[in-house]
């Protein structure tokens, strides 16, 4: 099954994220294979999993404006 998402009209990388949890919660985001076992995770949970390294890399001291290299 291939789709392709229609050209989100945020202004942002992080706004178009949300535009696309928001339309998308409970759709495959990521998958990857992990040997023989596929792994997925919704829109909603990668949503999550952003928030909370946000929130970790905010309790680091890191603000707005601040680059991070992952």
């Amino acid at each position: 099954m291939s789709t392709t998402a229609a050209p989100a009209s945020a202004d942002t990388i992080v706004s178009a994220f949300l535009e696309t949890v928001a339309g998308h919660r409970d759709q495959t985001a990521l998958r990857w294979k992990d040997g023989d076992t596929w792994n997925s995770w919704t829109f909603a949970t990668y949503a999550d999993l952003v928030a909370r390294a946000a929130a970790g890399l905010r309790s680091l001291g890191v603000q707005r404006g601040d680059r991070v290299v992952l």
